[in-house]
């Protein structure tokens, strides 16, 4: 009885689990965290108008983003110091998407980020 229990068990995990993935970028330093920050909002505001999705809202150092389009995708940019002098921007776009819709939306975002339209 205790080997048919853990047979279903295991038979049912992959339901239980969902494969979750992850793209990330690295979008260059800046000398303060206020003109990383003010980008990021920019950039997250332009995409959520463009392309579409929930919402954005930003802490002291990291601006989040949720459910953008295509798909159902989080967005997370981040402005840390990484030494006394040096501001560096990260992307992380993480979601239940497909790899083409996480790189789609990672992709526009660094568009967005570098200036083009």
């Amino acid at each position: 009885m205790k080997h048919l229990i853990l047979a279903a068990a295991m038979a049912a995990l992959p339901a239980l689990t969902s494969a979750e993935g992850i793209t990330n970028m690295d979008f260059g330093q800046f000398s303060d965290r206020e003109s990383c920050m003010a980008l990021a909002e920019q950039v997250m505001d332009r995409y959520i108008r463009t392309h579409g999705g929930f919402e954005f809202s930003s802490t002291e150092w990291v601006v989040y983003g949720w459910d953008f389009t295509p798909g159902d995708q989080d967005v997370t940019i981040m402005c840390p110091w990484v030494s006394d002098t040096v501001v560096n921007a990260f992307l992380v776009v993480h979601g239940e998407t497909t790899d083409d819709e996480r790189i789609f939306t990672a992709e526009q975002l660094e568009r967005f980020w570098n200036g083009q339209k």
